[in-house]
C-alpha cells in the first residue's frame, strides 16, 4: 500500500511557489535572541524572509497564511537557520491572530523535527494542543467515495458508551475500536498506518475531552473552546455526537485549514471524526485551542473509554444550550472574502489552495479561482499562476506569453522577482518542449539577474548533465555551493553529482552534511544502514536504525526496514520487536505477518511461524504460496467443505440401474461454497459420472471443466476409478 509516512512534511514540501523546486531543510539551532534583535538581524541577512514575515504580519486572518506558507518554501534556498528564526519570531508576535501564532509554531516544530531535536518537536506540537492519542475503528467501504454519507456502526452509537468488544461489518472483515499507540507525536494521525486495506475506506477516531478544572473548587460552567482540524479525505466532526463539522473534498493533508467553535462544561465530552480517503490513505490533524484559536493548557483529552459513560450522559440544563458550533479557519474565512469576487482574494485563495495541498483534484478550484483572478485584473503573478495551474500546455503558453507582455511593458519599473519569475517560466515551458536545450539561455538571464537563484542553477546542472557536459555542470554546481554552502537543494544535487562521476569519496562527504541537515531524510538513513551492513559496522548501523525509528515511529515501512537491518545484523529478538511494534500499529498487515513468520523460521521456531502464516490466510485465503507452504508442513487432512461428499456406497448402489439409451449418466454432482469473512470464496465440487459404451469410457480419459481466468485456483484434490 502506499503510505506517505512523512505525510503532513512532505506535503508542506511539495506546496511551493510557481518556479519552487522542492528540497526541504533541516536547521541549526539559533541562539536565542529578543524578538526585534532577532527581526533586524533576519532582515539583513535575507530580505525576502522579512518581507514574507512583514506580508504574514499585515496579511491577518486569512490572508497571512500564504506569505506564512512561502516562508516555509524558502528551506532549500539559503541557510534553513534563517527560515526556522523567522518561524520562532512569528509564533510569538502579538500582532498576529492566535490561528496564524499556531501555524507558525507548527511550522517551527517541524523545523525542530529536521534538524533532529525530537523531543524538542514533540514538546512543542504538545504544547500547542494537538491531539495524538485516539480509540480507533475501521476499515470501511468507501467505494466510489460513498462512505462519507453512509452511517457505519460506530456513527450509530455516538450517543452511547464506547465499546472495546463491539463488533462492526468493516470493508473485507469484522472490526473492533482499538487504543492507538503512542506513535503519532508530530501533530497528524495516519489512520492509513492502522487499517487494512488503507485505500478507499472510511475510519472513526474518538477522545473525549474536557476542562482540567472540571470538579474542582472555582471551576468554570459552560465555557467556549475550539477545535482546529484538517485531514487527507473528506472528513466530518462529531462532538457530543452532534455534527460539529462537515468537508466533502478530497483534500490532502495540512492542519488548521477549519475551525469550530464549540461549549464544553463540566466533564468529559466525546470528540469523534470520520475520515473517507480514496487512493491515498485517510489522515487528519486536530488541535485543541480557545474560543479564540490560542492554545489552552486547561483543555485535556484522553481517549480512555472509561470517560465513555459520563461523556454519553452529558445533557445540558434547560436555558444552558450551547451555542450552535461556529465555523472558522482559512477555508470558511477564503471563501467570505472570495465571495465578493476581488481579484486580490481570488489570487490568494488560489494560492493557499496551492500552497497547502486543499484542492480536490476532481474540482480543480485553484484554477478557477487563479484564472478569474488574472482576468479581472492582469498582472505577473497572477498569469503566472493562471498558467502554472493551466489544464494544458497550449494554455500555459499563453499566459506566459501575456506575463512576457506585461513585464515587456512596465519596463524597468517591473520588480526584479517578478521579472525572474517570468524567466523561470518561460524556461520551465521550454524544457518541456522538444528542443529542451533552448532553455538554458533563459536560465543564463535568470542567473545573470540573481547569481543565486537555485532553481535556475539547478536546473541548468541539470541540463548540462543531459547533454553530457557533467564537468561543467559540476563546476557550476560547485560555485553556486561555496556561496550558498547550507542550501539543501545543491548539497543535495552536488552529492548525486559526484556519485555520477564515480567520486564517491566527496560524494559521502556532501551526503554527511546533507544529513546534519536533513535529519528525517529516509532515503539517506536507509542508505546508510545499507552501507553500515555493507561494511559490517554494526555500532553505526544501530545508530541509523535509532535515527530512522525515532524519526518514523508510525511508519510501517521504516520498522521493516528497521527490522530486515537487524535480521541482517543477527539480532533476532530487536527484529521481532520492530515487526511487533509494527503489528501494535496494523494487526491485520499481512506484509508484517509475513515477514515476521520469517524471522521465526530463522530462528528455527516453527510452531510461531504457523501459526502466523495460518492468520495470513485467514486474512487473504488467496495467498497461493502460503497455503502451499502450510500444506506440506502439516499432515494433510480434509477440508471443511469435503465432509459434505457423498460416500461410495450412496453411489456405487445405482450403477446396475438400466442404460435407457444413454451412453454416460451422472451420479453425483455436488458443490459446497464457503464464503470467507472478507468476502473471497472457494468451491469444493465433487462429480461422478459413469460411462456406459466402449465410446463414452475412451472419451472420459479426460475431463473438460471451466474457471475464470486469473481470479480463480483449481486444485484437484483426488481422482478415483470403481470398476466391477
Amino acid at each position: 500500500m502506499s503510505h506517505r509516512r512523512q505525510a503532513l512534511s512532505q506535503r508542506l514540501d511539495l506546496a511551493l511557489a510557481l518556479v519552487a523546486l522542492v528540497l526541504c531543510a533541516m536547521l541549526c539551532p539559533a541562539v536565542p535572541r529578543l524578538e526585534s534583535e532577532a527581526r533586524a538581524d533576519v532582515g539583513q541577512r535575507l530580505p525576502r524572509l522579512t518581507k514574507l514575515s512583514d506580508d504574514v504580519i499585515r496579511g491577518g486572518m486569512p490572508l497571512g497564511y500564504v506569505p506564512l506558507r512561502q516562508l516555509w518554501a524558502e528551506w532549500d534556498q539559503g541557510d534553513p537557520s534563517e527560515v526556522e528564526e523567522t518561524l520562532r519570531t512569528l509564533a510569538v508576535d502579538a500582532r498576529l491572530t492566535p490561528p496564524l501564532r499556531a501555524y507558525a509554531g507548527l511550522l517551527e516544530s517541524y523545523a525542530r523535527r529536521r534538524r533532529g531535536d525530537l523531543a524538542g518537536s514533540k514538546a512543542r506540537i504538545e504544547s500547542l494542543g494537538f491531539v495524538g492519542r485516539w480509540v480507533v475503528a475501521g476499515p470501511f467501504d468507501n467505494e466510489g467515495k460513498g462512505g462519507l454519507d453512509r452511517s457505519f456502526g460506530p456513527e450509530d452509537e455516538l450517543l452511547d458508551p464506547l465499546s472495546m468488544a463491539r463488533t462492526y461489518d468493516g470493508k473485507e472483515r469484522p472490526v473492533t475500536n482499538r487504543m492507538t499507540p503512542d506513535v503519532f507525536p508530530y501533530g497528524w494521525v495516519d489512520l492509513g498506518a492502522m487499517v487494512r486495506p488503507a485505500e478507499k475506506v472510511c475510519a472513526y477516531a474518538t477522545t473525549f475531552v474536557r476542562d482540567r478544572r472540571s470538579g474542582k473548587a472555582g471551576a468554570p460552567g459552560a465555557r467556549p473552546f475550539s477545535v482546529w482540524f484538517g485531514a487527507a479525505g473528506a472528513s466530518k466532526v462529531f462532538f457530543d455526537g452532534q455534527e460539529a463539522l462537515k468537508d466533502a473534498k478530497y483534500r490532502d493533508l495540512d492542519s488548521e485549514r477549519f475551525g469550530v467553535a464549540l461549549t464544553l462544561r463540566e466533564g468529559w465530552h466525546r470528540l469523534t471524526v470520520k475520515i473517507c480517503g480514496d487512493d491515498d490513505a485517510p489522515m487528519f490533524a486536530l488541535r485543541l485551542a480557545d474560543g479564540s484559536g490560542a492554545p489552552d493548557t486547561n483543555l485535556e483529552s484522553d481517549p480512555d473509554p472509561a470517560h465513555s459513560k459520563e461523556a454519553a450522559a452529558v445533557r445540558f440544563r434547560k436555558g444552558d444550550k450551547p451555542a450552535p458550533p461556529r465555523l472558522d479557519g482559512p477555508i470558511h474565512a477564503f471563501e467570505k472574502l472570495t465571495a465578493k469576487d476581488d481579484p486580490a482574494a481570488l489570487e490568494a485563495y488560489a494560492r493557499y489552495m496551492v500552497l497547502t495541498s486543499s484542492d480536490d483534484p476532481a474540482e480543480n478550484r485553484a484554477r478557477d479561482l487563479a484564472r478569474r483572478a488574472a482576468e479581472k485584473a492582469r498582472t505577473i503573478p497572477r498569469c503566472l499562476l493562471a498558467g502554472e495551474l493551466a489544464e494544458n500546455r497550449n494554455q500555459r503558453a499563453i499566459w506566459i506569453d501575456r506575463a512576457e507582455e506585461l513585464a515587456k511593458r512596465g519596463g524597468a519599473a517591473v520588480p526584479l522577482q517578478d521579472r525572474i519569475d517570468v524567466l523561470l517560466a518561460r524556461a520551465g515551458h521550454t524544457r518541456g518542449g522538444a528542443n529542451w536545450r533552448d532553455a538554458i539561455p533563459y536560465y543564463d538571464k535568470v542567473l545573470a539577474l540573481d547569481s543565486d537563484n537555485v532553481p535556475a542553477s539547478l536546473a541548468r546542472v541539470e541540463l548540462y548533465s543531459e547533454a553530457g557536459l557533467r564537468e561543467t555542470a559540476l563546476t557550476s554546481l560547485d560555485l553556486t555551493l561555496a556561496r550558498r554552502p547550507r542550501s539543501v537543494a545543491l548539497l543535495r544535487a552536488m552529492a548525486a553529482a559526484l556519485r555520477e562521476l564515480d567520486r564517491t569519496t566527496e560524494a559521502e562527504e556532501l551526503t554527511s552534511r546533507y544529513a546534519q541537515l536533513r535529519f528525517d531524510d529516509t532515503s539517506v538513513v536507509t542508505d546508510r544502514i545499507e552501507l553500515a551492513l555493507a561494511r559490517r559496522d554494526p555500532r553505526t548501523a544501530a545508530r541509523w536504525i535509532e535515527r530512522l525509528v525515532e524519526t518514523n515511529p508510525d511508519s510501517g515501512r521504516a520498522l521493516a526496514a528497521a527490522a530486515r537491518a537487524y535480521v541482517a545484523l543477527g539480532d533476532r529478538p530487536k527484529a521481532i520487536a520492530m515487526h511487533r511494534r509494527s503489528l501494535d500499529l496494523a494487526p491485520d498487515d499481512v506484509t508484517t505477518l509475513r515477514s515476521l513468520a520469517d524471522v521465526y523460521a530463522l530462528g528455527g521456531q516453527p510452531d510461531e511461524q504457523l501459526r502466523l502464516l495460518k492468520r495470513v490466510l485467514e486474512l487473504r485465503p488467496q495467498e497461493k504460496d502460503v497455503r502451499e507452504y502450510v500444506a506440506h508442513t502439516e499432515p494433510s487432512r480434509p477440508r471443511a467443505d469435503e465432509a459434505y461428499a457423498r460416500p461410495s456406497a450412496d453411489f456405487l448402489k445405482l450403477r446396475n440401474q438400466p442404460a435407457n439409451g444413454r451412453n454416460r449418466r451422472t451420479l453425483v454432482d455436488l458443490q459446497v461454497t464457503t464464503v470467507f469473512p472478507n468476502g473471497l470464496a472457494s468451491r469444493f465440487h465433487q462429480i461422478v459420472f459413469q460411462p456406459l459404451t466402449d465410446a463414452a469410457a475412451a472419451e472420459a480419459r479426460e475431463y473438460a471443466f471451466s474457471f475464470e481466468a486469473d481470479t480463480e485456483t483449481v486444485q484437484l484434490r483426488g481422482a478415483k476409478i470403481h470398476r466391477k
